[in-house]
């Protein structure tokens, strides 16, 4: 080994230090480890672009699959998305929303 990478060696320590092990996160479609932006926005679960192109399609295959199988409907998969899902069996009394535009708060 030479002088230069003895140094190197010395100065860096061997493995992950804690600080690393912290910002370090795990791919959620290759499961390889990447660490994650600090510029801000929302939290990162993809290495890279084409990681999250990938799983994309993944699930859009998925939910094709499903469709066709029967497994799932168009109207499960829309309750599934939207933040105010209209119920699919109406407690005793209870009223349907209008379908009238709501103003937004």
């Amino acid at each position: 080994m030479t002088a230069v990478a003895e140094e190197h060696l010395s100065v860096r320590p061997l493995g992950p230090t804690p600080a690393d092990a912290c910002a370090a996160r795990l791919c959620a479609w290759c499961s390889g480890p990447f660490r994650p932006r600090t510029t801000g926005g929302r939290r990162q679960l993809f290495c890279t672009q084409a990681c999250r192109r990938a799983s994309e399609k993944g699930m859009r295959q998925w939910t094709k699959g499903e469709l066709a199988a029967g497994r799932v409907t168009i109207a499960q998969l829309h309750r599934e998305r939207c933040s105010d899902p209209t119920p699919t069996r109406p407690t005793p009394g209870a009223t349907w929303p209008s379908h009238e535009p709501r103003a937004w708060s």
